[in-house]
């Protein structure tokens, strides 16, 4: 039984949710309460890339 593939992990630091779990556990770690700016910068970056795919593809009204 081995561990997770070297591609798999490449794949999955593409997502937000590493930098994400790296955050939230920097954030309540009882020895420092620290946030990496990279793990920061990597959320807010997913969150404009999703607002502006977001913006230009929703529709409220379907297309004809």
């Amino acid at each position: 039984m081995g561990g997770t593939p070297d591609w798999m992990g490449s794949i999955g630091a593409l997502f937000p949710l590493r930098p994400f779990v790296h955050a939230m556990a920097s954030a309540l770690d009882p020895a420092g309460a620290t946030v990496a700016w990279t793990d920061l910068a990597a959320m807010a970056l997913w969150l404009v890339v999703a607002t502006v795919v977001a913006m230009r593809l929703f529709r409220w009204e379907p297309k004809r």
